[in-house]
């Protein structure tokens, strides 16, 4: 089974960019959502996913990244998902992941998309021993 990319982030254009980077240069497929509920549903309605790259703010109350963490984060851990946040926070604001194993802090403006889809395929790819 190929493991599915989550995209969540408010900023249509960013999105766009990341998922074609994913489908069209490694044929990786991807489900986006533009907030935290839309992101929540995405996720417990696709058992392939693999990965989750969320904004760390995103418009409205209840619709940030830390908000989408914490109610996945059971799920998160027992379907072994690798969740990134991306942030332009300098550190001060990140508090609740520098307290959480296994999420990868990116911060924006991504500078590399390239490089930065291309390391997270290599997390999807089955290794030798066949887990990801």
């Amino acid at each position: 089974m190929d493991k599915v990319v989550l995209i969540v982030d408010d900023y249509p254009d960013l999105r766009d960019v990341i998922r074609d980077y994913f489908d069209l240069l490694h044929g990786v497929r991807v489900v986006t959502a533009s907030n935290a509920k839309e992101g929540i549903s995405a996720f417990r309605g696709n058992l392939e996913i693999g990965v989750i790259i969320c904004d760390r703010r995103m418009g409205g109350p209840g619709l940030d990244g830390e908000d989408l963490h914490c109610a996945l984060a059971d799920e998160i851990r027992e379907r072994a998902v690798h969740f990134v946040l991306l942030h332009a926070d300098d550190g001060f604001e990140l508090d609740y992941f520098n307290q959480v194993k296994d999420v990868t802090l990116v911060q924006k403006p991504l500078h590399d998309i390239d490089g930065f889809v291309g390391q997270i395929v290599q997390r999807l790819r089955p290794s030798p021993s066949g887990t990801v």
